[in-house]
């Protein structure tokens, strides 16, 4: 598998596990009924023996991620001549987890702590609803409360929760997943420290590369941070707003 490859195979793998649906006679389709509404094929194309028959299975907050490959290409012309927009772009990116130097850095009163409990878990999807100014599904969240291949991970300054974070496994590659600062504590160097520690944590997870998705306004932290850009990720939606 190519580093490419494992970045999208790490994000379906998220999804799945957020409780998507497979419906197998339209190739394996998955879909969401609630957030994070994605819509998504096992074999990265649609059937087209169907047509586009199969966008009537799905709502119309549903987003439907595009990344490099001819029949999402197609598939992109498709959405677009049905009206679909694109509402969101971001870029995939990695970092090799065997080249780091682990800084020693520290920042006054400040704590990540793993979430194990449903009140903590609250509070997390507090922090992400804030963070990202659309709101996360605690229901959805929940499936991984106990799932060995998922750390996720609160930041507490002067033991104020602030960040949030998620760490998923898969084989060899951790993807880091909704990292995000509470608004009012934006633009602090907490979200840079905080990504800091989640290197060093997936480096003694025995991780071999860390993968992510890196909004526009994120993408500059990233590359900061020794990370490389792989590839566009544009998701389509009916609507034009990301759905809550």
């Amino acid at each position: 598998m190519t580093i490419d490859e494992a970045n999208i195979a790490n994000l379906k793998g998220l999804w799945t596990k957020y409780g998507a649906v497979s419906l197998i006679e339209y190739r394996g389709l998955n879909i969401h009924h609630d957030w994070p509404h994605r819509c998504w094929f096992n074999r990265d194309s649609a059937p087209a023996e169907n047509g586009m028959a199969w966008l009537d299975n799905i709502s119309s907050h549903a987003i439907l991620p595009i990344w490099p490959c001819e029949a999402l290409e197609e598939l992109e012309k498709k959405l677009v001549s049905l009206g679909y927009h694109c509402t969101l772009q971001q870029m995939a990116m990695y970092k090799d987890l065997r080249e780091i130097e682990l800084s020693d850095e520290q920042r006054a009163n400040f704590e990540i702590v793993s979430v194990n409990t449903k009140v903590n878990l609250k509070e997390w999807c507090g922090i992400a609803s804030d963070a990202f100014q659309y709101k996360v599904s605690l229901k959805a969240v929940e499936t991984l409360l106990d799932d060995i291949d998922a750390r996720i991970l609160l930041g507490y300054q002067d033991n104020k929760a602030v960040a949030c974070a998620l760490l998923l496994k898969t084989g060899e590659y951790i993807g880091v997943h909704q990292m995000g600062v509470k608004q009012t504590y934006q633009g602090k160097g907490i979200a840079k420290y905080m990504m800091n520690q989640l290197i060093k944590e997936s480096a003694g997870w025995g991780g071999r590369y860390l993968v992510l998705q890196a909004s526009a306004s994120g993408q500059p932290l990233y590359e900061s941070l020794g990370f490389s850009s792989q590839f566009l990720i544009k998701s389509y939606m009916k609507n034009k707003a990301i759905p809550d």
